[in-house]
């Protein structure tokens, strides 16, 4: 198979809802794959929001200071091998066709039926072992405890925060989804708690299996000083120098209040696509543009809260632009229409595609000197952040 033809065969396994979740499929393909999860260090990062922004900002830092360093995060933007990256570079074409090769053959050969996530996981965790990394920093997916990343034993986990999200997967309650995020705590293991992951009833899980807790206090500004926060807390843990720690900080991610100057009109992008999440992006947005008026490009995916994301959208926006990714998990723009209708916001006029609409809120920022935020589900990202 040549590069494209692999990623869409990987893609194609998608969530296999009709299973239960757990770690034995993740566990068996580790192992018939030699465990190369044992082959390095490892730093586990769960948390609703943040926790990419965190793992970049950690993993950078530590290649300062002359680590090999691995980097697992999702979702990508542009690109699927933007997931996995060695030393600020990413996996090759190749090194994924050829991985992921031997993954499908195992399962194949083993009767495993894995999801996307588990394969991409495997994929990972062979090529970090592969190229002799020292340590890696690997996102969870979603929750922690039976996510397949779960599957490595680290030096240092961190849990950036706790909010609803992934109700389908976690729980409804935040009661539910702080366990589900503790379960990446280890026994004796130091854990990284951010503020907004502070009494959830962590530190009670943390206690009875004596893993040290280093909790990151205070009230900050905007998403950016907490993630930095977070990350210089672990970094510290790790007895890593400020002077990388300071480099490190600087490292972000696509599409994570990622600003761009298009001929004069200030474009936001971020994927903030729960209702917390939406919250610090329109708190940091009113923060940096205390005078401007936002319209703003909005997507969801089904499985989040349609209703309260689209009233904080709502509620923080002179004009809204609703838009559609091609992926089957998207929400139609006739339902966030229905949504959006409830509150008291203008609803400009759709265009045949993402890049053409944000164009036209561009046009008409540039005439009221507004700002535009493109924003929700990573999957309209790629067309409008790529034609700018």
């Amino acid at each position: 198979m040549d590069y494209k033809t692999t990623v869409e065969k990987i893609f194609s396994f998608g969530a296999r809802k009709d299973r239960k979740t757990s770690l034995e499929t993740i566990s068996r393909m580790s192992s018939l794959l030699g465990n190369p999860q044992h082959s390095f260090k490892a730093v586990h990062i769960a948390g609703t929001n943040g926790k990419g922004s965190t793992a970049v900002k950690i993993a950078a830092a530590l290649y300062c200071d002359g680590y090999s360093v691995g980097t697992f995060t999702s979702p990508h933007i542009s690109c699927y091998r933007e997931r996995i990256v060695v030393d600020g570079a990413k996996i090759s074409e190749d090194d994924v066709v050829t991985i992921a090769s031997k993954i499908l053959t195992v399962c194949e050969e083993n009767n495993i039926e894995p999801t996307f996530f588990e394969i991409t996981t495997a994929l990972a965790l062979y090529y970090f072992a592969m190229k002799n990394i020292d340590i890696a920093v690997i996102e969870a997916g979603i929750g922690g405890r039976l996510d397949p990343t779960n599957v490595i034993t680290p030096i240092l986990s961190v849990i950036t925060s706790i909010s609803i999200d992934h109700t389908a997967y976690l729980g409804n309650t935040i009661a539910d989804i702080a366990y589900e995020k503790a379960g990446i705590i280890k026994a004796k293991t130091s854990l990284v708690l951010g503020p907004k992951a502070l009494s959830m009833g962590i530190q009670d899980i943390a206690k009875k299996i004596e893993a040290p807790v280093i909790e990151v206090v205070g009230n900050y500004n905007d998403v950016e000083e907490e993630n930095n926060a977070i990350a210089q807390k672990a970094l510290e843990e790790l007895k890593i120098s400020m002077t990388s720690i300071k480099k490190g900080l600087k490292a972000t991610l696509p599409c994570r209040f990622d600003i761009k100057d298009v001929d004069g009109v200030t474009v936001v992008f971020d994927i903030a696509h729960n209702p917390d999440g939406f919250q610090r992006l329109f708190k940091t947005l009113h923060r940096s543009y205390p005078e401007r008026s936002i319209r703003a490009v909005v997507g969801l995916s089904a499985d989040k809260d349609i209703k309260q994301c689209m009233k904080v959208v709502a509620e923080n926006t002179c004009a809204l632009y609703l838009v559609a990714g091609n992926n089957s998990r998207c929400v139609t723009t006739k339902t966030l229409k229905a949504v959006a209708d409830e509150y008291a916001v203008t609803i400009e006029r759709q265009h045949p595609t993402i890049a053409e609409t944000m164009q036209h809120a561009i046009t008409s920022a540039r005439k009221h000197n507004d700002i535009v935020v493109v924003c929700g589900s990573c999957y309209i990202m790629e067309e409008p952040f790529n034609s700018v």
